[in-house]
């Protein structure tokens, strides 16, 4: 079951940051128009806007595509080991 999450969220993480990167122009106009919506309720900055149109959230969403990849894999290769991890974090169980 967590590997079916993991590769799911992986895909779809792996689209947005494709679409994010190859047109960048879309991306920007889909940031401005969510920026447009929230501005009458007071939850628009500019820090925002250009943390989301940069390369921060591209690093962002990469690194955690690979982190699900890695997490993948050691779920394939060893499907107990997250009950094993979590049996042994707490020892009164």
């Amino acid at each position: 079951m967590l590997a079916v999450i993991l590769a799911v969220l992986a895909v779809g993480w792996g689209v947005w940051l494709t679409y994010m990167i190859r047109y960048p122009d879309q991306w920007a106009q889909k940031v401005d128009a969510i920026h447009a919506r929230l501005a009458p309720i007071c939850l628009s900055f500019d820090w925002m806007k250009r943390f989301e149109k940069g390369v921060t959230v591209k690093v962002i969403v990469g690194a955690t595509v690979v982190l699900m990849l890695t997490a993948l894999v050691v779920a394939s290769r060893h499907p107990d080991a997250l009950s094993n991890f979590l049996r042994a974090s707490h020892p009164s169980q």
